[in-house]
Order: C-alpha cells, then sequence, then structure tokens
C-alpha cells in the first residue's frame, strides 16, 4: 500500500488485519473448552463476581437470546453458574465457577503468549506508532471525536 492509500486501500487493509486477528485469536484460545466466543461473552466476569446476562450480552456484542444460549450450555460444563438477582429476581446473574474462571484464564494467557510472541516482532517505535492509529480508527468507527492530532 502506498503512503496515499485510497480508502479503498485502507479498507481493504482493515478487513484483512480483522479476518488474520481473529483466525489468530481462534488458534490461541485452542482447542480447549472455550470457544472465541464463548471466552469474549466470560471475559467480563474476571473483574466481576457476577454480571446480568442483558450485560454481558450486550459486552460481547451477542443478542440477549444468543448469550442467553451460550450460558446454558457452559453451566452444563460447570464452567458458569445463574442465579436470580436478590432484589429483582426478574435479573439473571452470570458468575464464573472456579473451573471457569481456570479455564477463561488459561486461554486468555496462552492469547497474550501468542500476541506477545508476534507482536514482539516489531520495534519498539513501531508498536508505538501503530497501537496510536489503531486507538485513533477505532474512536473514528466508534464515532467519537478525534480532536487534535
Amino acid at each position: 500500500m502506498s503512503k496515499t492509500a485510497t480508502v479503498e486501500e485502507l479498507a481493504a487493509a482493515a478487513d484483512a488485519l480483522y479476518a488474520a486477528m481473529r483466525r489468530g485469536r481462534t488458534a490461541a484460545v485452542g482447542e480447549g473448552a472455550l470457544t472465541l466466543a464463548q471466552a469474549d461473552l466470560l471475559d467480563p466476569l474476571l473483574d466481576q463476581q457476577s454480571l446480568p446476562v442483558s450485560q454481558l450480552a450486550r459486552l460481547a456484542g451477542v443478542s440477549h437470546p444468543t448469550a442467553t444460549r451460550m450460558i446454558k450450555q457452559l453451566e452444563t460444563r460447570d464452567l458458569v453458574e445463574r442465579r436470580r438477582g436478590t432484589e429483582d429476581e426478574r435479573l439473571v446473574l452470570v458468575a464464573l465457577t472456579d473451573t471457569g474462571r481456570s479455564q477463561l484464564r488459561a486461554a486468555r494467557d496462552r492469547l497474550r503468549e501468542v500476541q506477545s510472541r508476534t507482536l514482539g516482532q516489531l520495534s519498539a517505535d513501531d508498536r508505538g506508532r501503530i497501537a496510536a492509529d489503531i486507538h485513533r480508527l477505532t474512536r473514528l468507527i466508534r464515532g467519537e471525536a478525534l480532536g487534535p492530532l
């Protein structure tokens, strides 16, 4: 790609990067207990004791019914547990079991190891520039103002 890439060239490069990262993340999480989608759904539970299904769905970018199906599958494998809210019984809260927490951490550790090995091949300056550009693109995609460049 030239220094003055067209929008189409940039979009094609972004699409190729997204596809490569998706494949890489899937391979890194591995053939183990969790799929990439399941790991993404459960990831917020590493920092929270429990969260409502609706919030997990929103954070993972999936529909509420999809999240519910995934959680039911994970519950049968003793990776999560569901319970009703104490103040609002309509609310269903999800928490990781010890097994689920262990498997999720292992999947995330494998992902970070692969990312570190791959991205470590870039110079520190390149990593800094690329990270800044990715943050700018993320803000643009989210519709946020970029402010001074």
